[in-house]
């Protein structure tokens, strides 16, 4: 059973409180915009909350790589360039 919002909510509603989700860090509304201005004249939410699911699986690994970037550096910090080495 593929999960749209409106039956994510629905189940949210009637299932246990003891559920835990993971909400995403990107909201539909601006990543719905960018795949609309690539052209689309419509978009499904399923195909918004898939780019969703993508784009954050790989900030994840840029994120990784820099954070270890910037420990190597025995930096706190992570800088752009180290965004820039980790996507590299």
């Amino acid at each position: 059973m593929r999960v749209t919002i409106k039956t994510f909510r629905k189940l949210i509603y009637f299932t246990t409180p003891f559920i835990i989700i993971k909400m995403s860090e990107l909201p539909i509304a601006p990543v719905t915009r960018i795949i609309k201005n690539a052209g689309a004249e419509r978009v499904s939410e399923e195909a918004s909350l898939e780019l969703i699911r993508l784009l954050e699986q790989e900030a994840k690994k840029i994120a990784v790589n820099a954070v270890n970037l910037a420990k190597h550096a025995k930096r706190k910090t992570v800088t752009r360039e180290d965004i820039e080495e980790a996507i590299k």
